[in-house]
């Protein structure tokens, strides 16, 4: 399958694939429609877009900027369940899979902090680790999944 940039974005309680965007000399982007859909968005309810990461997950579900991430892992005091949100490290060009402790503090970072929050640089997402993909949801369509108590 050959990568193509792609889009999503949250729309009136629904996650839409873009098909249009619109660059204005002012820097902003706009929707101008979504994949399958006769109608056009409003742009002020519209979620950020969400960017393809060029990922499949396990199920073959693409993976987007913002997916959050669930791992089991069998450890000698039982199964140990671990969380991470997919997420564009801009400072290095690539995405990420972050904790959730990393990416609340990598969201409310000031420039200067990266090196602080990341002593050792982030390690970019692969396409080898496509068998421990399991997406349970994104963290805009569904925000109740952040909290930390539910997930454990």
């Amino acid at each position: 399958m050959r990568n193509t940039l792609r889009f999503q974005c949250y729309y009136e309680g629904a996650m839409y694939m873009v098909s249009d965007l619109a660059f204005y000399k002012d820097g902003s982007v706009g929707i101008n429609g979504f994949v399958g859909q006769s109608f056009n968005p409003d742009h002020q309810h519209c979620s950020p877009l969400m960017q393809y990461t060029g990922i499949l997950g396990r199920n073959g579900r693409m993976v987007f900027e913002g997916d959050l991430r669930r791992e089991e892992v069998s450890e000698n005091t039982g199964d140990v369940r671990y969380y991470y949100i997919c997420t564009w490290i801009k400072e290095r060009a690539m995405f990420s899979w972050l904790s959730l402790e990393e990416h609340s503090a990598y969201t409310d970072q000031s420039p200067q902090d990266f090196d602080v929050i990341f002593p050792e640089d982030p390690i970019p997402m692969s396409t080898e680790e496509k068998e421990y993909i399991v997406i349970m949801g994104n963290v805009i369509a569904t925000p109740s999944l952040l909290n930390y108590e539910r997930l454990i």
